[in-house]
């Protein structure tokens, strides 16, 4: 009997060893540069392209239309291999010649058969993500641009032209904690924002304290140039949630008013960590399966063989 309650106390005493040695390998901090530890990773990405006709001042007819949307997060798409995220929507309109438009045919002389490229338009988003580098950075990215082609037979007929519509949209949220000692975020964008259909907001909230962080934003440049929009002094120990919205739109009468929005973390390796609910079940799991072990040796160690 002596025996057994020994080797009780001994399974007791490697049980809960085995158990503060996974909580000690969980929440180690590590030495050297700080770490961005993301918890939270969610990004969401719309464009869209329209063609239209303009006839008469106004716009009449959608002729051709795109769409395209990504709603993930960028862990993902470095765990399927991609170095650099473009999604984009490219819309293309064709014509014949002749062509019927509203029952009438119309026909440009000389013009050989259709199909021919009337005109296009593309709506393009791109996310691009170097995590290996000394001051890790994301750069998002929305651009427009559109091209006109020949007049169809309908429109040189009524002395009308193309018109387009392009617009997007890039939504980064994270939750990230920092460890191992202070970093900062600086907050660098190319943003057409005098434009009516452009708009951006970027915000840092600090849960720790439960309070906006100040970035002491500047300016400085032209409206087309890059600028420092904020810097922003990262806490250890500390657990932020970052934001950044970009929207984009633009027709016929604008130029391309490109967005670029980077976000440069200085002395920082940026890791990803499960939520704390999910550390929560992998340590119960192995708790378990240790206890499991544990209770299997002694049931053994009890029972002399027959």
């Amino acid at each position: 009997m002596e025996k057994d309650g020994n080797h009780g106390v001994s399974a007791k005493t490697r049980f809960f060893s085995i158990v503060a040695l996974l909580c000690a390998l969980l929440y180690l901090p590590q030495a050297g540069a700080a770490r961005i530890e993301v918890i939270k990773d969610q990004i969401e990405i719309d464009t869209r392209a329209q063609l239209f006709y303009w006839v008469d001042g106004a716009r009449t007819d959608l002729i051709a239309e795109d769409t395209d949307r990504y709603r993930g997060s960028i862990h993902a798409l470095q765990e399927a291999g991609v170095d650099e995220f473009e999604l984009g929507s490219w819309t293309e309109y064709h014509y014949t010649n002749p062509m019927t438009y509203n029952g009438i045919e119309y026909v440009v002389p000389g013009m050989s058969p259709g199909p021919h490229l009337g005109a296009d338009r593309n709506s393009r988003a791109t996310v691009e993500y170097y995590f290996d580098r000394i001051n890790p950075s994301i750069e998002l990215i929305y651009e427009i641009s559109g091209w006109s082609y020949n007049q169809d037979p309908y429109l040189d007929a009524v002395s009308g032209y193309y018109d387009w519509w392009s617009e997007g949209s890039i939504k980064l949220d994270w939750t990230f904690q920092v460890t191992g000692e202070d970093a900062s975020l600086d907050v660098w964008s190319r943003i057409f924002d005098f434009f009516p259909d452009v708009y951006s907001e970027f915000s840092l909230y600090d849960l720790t304290l439960g309070s906006h962080v100040s970035g002491g934003i500047s300016g400085g440049g032209s409206w087309y140039d890059n600028r420092l929009r904020g810097s922003y002094d990262l806490q250890e120990g500390h657990t932020y949630a970052l934001s950044s919205y970009s929207h984009v739109g633009s027709d016929g009468q604008d130029p391309d008013p490109d967005a670029i929005v980077n976000l440069y973390f200085n002395n920082a390796d940026i890791v990803y960590v499960a939520e704390p609910s999910s550390l929560s079940l992998m340590l119960l799991g192995m708790v378990g399966m240790v206890w499991s072990a544990v209770r299997q040796q002694r049931l053994g160690a009890g029972h002399s063989p027959s």
